[in-house]
């Protein structure tokens, strides 16, 4: 008798630690892609607005690769106020109950590389 009151719950416990396990790795995903456009556009030299364009095409690229953890991303070009750069990659984790959208945000900052003279 109690294991027709337990196995339910015991499947739906399972059920949710499957649904976080997605949810961590779509945030995964998303960081991985904005550390790839953030370093993309950090070296010296490359903060034009094509560069820009590049570093977003290989963020877009990254998620575009295999299996993709993440749903629906999107993926602006990166910010740079003087020497920061900071990348945003969003989207919604892969979800296995139908309804629920989980969203997921991700942000890289970085640094702009710059070169120095040794005496």
């Amino acid at each position: 008798m109690e294991l027709v009151i337990l196995l339910p719950v015991i499947v739906f416990a399972i059920f949710i630690s499957i649904q976080i396990s997605l949810y961590f790795l779509g945030r995964e995903e998303a960081l991985a892609a904005a550390e790839e456009a953030a370093n993309q556009v950090r070296s010296y030299g490359h903060q034009t607005s094509a560069d820009k364009a590049a570093a977003q095409a290989r963020a877009v690229n990254f998620l575009s690769n295999g299996k993709s953890w993440l749903v629906n991303p999107s993926v602006p070009p990166p910010v740079i106020t003087g020497n920061d750069i900071d990348v945003t990659v969003s989207g919604f984790s892969v979800s296995i109950f139908p309804g629920w959208n989980i969203s997921i945000s991700e942000h890289a900052h970085a640094t702009v590389e710059h070169t120095t003279t040794v005496p």
